[in-house]
């Protein structure tokens, strides 16, 4: 089976930036499963949701 890797994962500014962030907080940044995400905004967008709920639990 071949797998397609993305290099936008490696390299979007905004999801490094998450990346980071995720890593402050102690947490890890959601894995991207291209079955789960129909596209890549879509799964920078859970991203976005999901360090928010963190951001806001860890207050």
């Amino acid at each position: 089976m071949y797998i397609f890797k993305d290099d936008r994962l490696l390299t979007d500014p905004e999801l490094v930036e998450m990346r980071k962030q995720f890593e402050e907080l102690g947490e890890s940044c959601p894995s991207y499963h291209y079955e789960c995400f129909p596209t890549f905004e879509a799964y920078k967008v859970y991203c976005r949701e999901e360090l928010a709920k963190l951001t806001e639990s860890k207050k």
